[in-house]
């Protein structure tokens, strides 16, 4: 039987920050696979797998209780990121797409992206760089850099494979889309959140491009005669149905930088193109547009709020620095119904 040259993913886990301390990359596969199995889609192009943040590769069929313990070590690759301690992510989530066409043929590739605004594309057979591209921000934080606010990007991009495109935001807060062959731009950078804001992993969901920023690390221009301004939390869709006209929204979930939608994996898909959040702690005062230790449902494009849940006991949560938004929501269907699932 062929050897697998298709990368496993559903064992790396999806609902905790995946970090990479000494930059060693590794990736597992099994020894060999039918070759009917072969012929499943299994790219991985956000951050939990799908749209819904499942974490569940319904295209991998090999793995079992039976044969896992065949999984061996085939390459791993030291990449030029350099760590930091503060960091949040020295490199975000992999994401994997199999069948690129490239000058080169067709390849199997892994992309990252490192705190120091570089995109990777690794040869997923090899381990080899196949290409990277590195960005440059000029701006000067107007944080120190704390592990609360690291000033470095913290977005696992997204992949619209259909166009062959890698979305992400670098840490000027602008959001680009790269070229999956060859990382060449496809559209002029598009700013979509403040520069150094703490943006989470990035959702694609009908041609609309979502992230999730909270914690006032972002930099707001200066206003003469005010105090230091604080970036509230938000959700911010990016309509990137036309590269060449990209159109921004966004949803405020409080007016300081508490309340602030919370979670690495970003939005979540909801019913009928609607998206799901959670924030952390913060007051609850819908009136004043503060929605602290909240569950929300927003309009696709996030352009109004459809509904929300807030537990009884929210001051408590707050009181104990309990963050409802702690992790990203899943949603599912059991029963007949669609369920929304949230850790604090």
């Amino acid at each position: 039987m062929p050897r697998n040259r298709l990368y496993r993913r559903n064992f790396w886990p999806t609902h905790a920050p995946i970090l990479f301390p000494s930059l060693l990359l590794v990736f597992f596969l099994l020894c060999e696979v039918s070759p009917a199995l072969q012929t499943l889609p299994r790219d991985w192009t956000t951050w939990g797998y799908d749209q819904e943040h499942s974490g569940w590769n319904r295209g991998e069929s090999s793995l079992s209780k039976d044969n896992v313990t065949g999984l061996k070590l085939l390459w791993s690759t030291q990449l030029s990121t350099p760590r930091q301690a503060i960091v949040l992510s020295t490199l975000t989530a992999p994401l994997v797409v199999e069948g690129v066409s490239t000058a080169q043929g067709s390849r199997n590739l892994v992309f990252l992206l490192g705190a120091n605004d570089t995109v990777f594309a690794l040869d997923a057979d090899t381990g080899k760089v196949f290409w990277q591209k590195s960005f440059v921000n000029a701006a000067t934080p107007m944080w120190p850099a704390t592990w609360l606010c690291s000033n470095t990007v913290n977005d696992t991009p997204v992949i619209d494979r259909q166009n062959g495109i890698i979305f992400l935001i670098t840490s000027d807060g602008k959001l680009r889309a790269l070229n999956l062959s060859d990382g060449a731009d496809r559209m002029k950078p598009a700013n979509m959140v403040e520069p150094f804001a703490r943006a989470w992993s990035l959702n694609l969901i009908d041609n609309v491009v979502y992230t999730t920023s909270g914690r006032g690390c972002g930099q707001l221009p200066a206003v003469k005669g005010a105090k230091s301004p604080v970036v509230p939390g938000s959700v911010s869709a990016m309509d990137v149905s036309d590269l060449a006209d990209p159109k921004l929204t966004r949803f405020y979930t409080s007016g300081t930088k508490y309340a602030g939608p919370w979670g690495r994996g970003g939005v979540t898909k909801g019913p009928d193109g609607t998206v799901i959040t959670q924030t952390a702690d913060g007051l609850y005062d819908p009136a004043a547009g503060d929605f602290g230790e909240t569950v929300l449902k927003l309009a696709p494009k996030v352009t109004r709020l459809l509904d929300s849940f807030t537990p009884s006991n929210w001051q408590y949560l707050n009181a104990q620095d309990l963050d409802l938004g702690s992790a990203s929501s899943d949603v599912f269907t059991f029963q007949n119904r669609t369920l929304i699932a949230v850790a604090g």
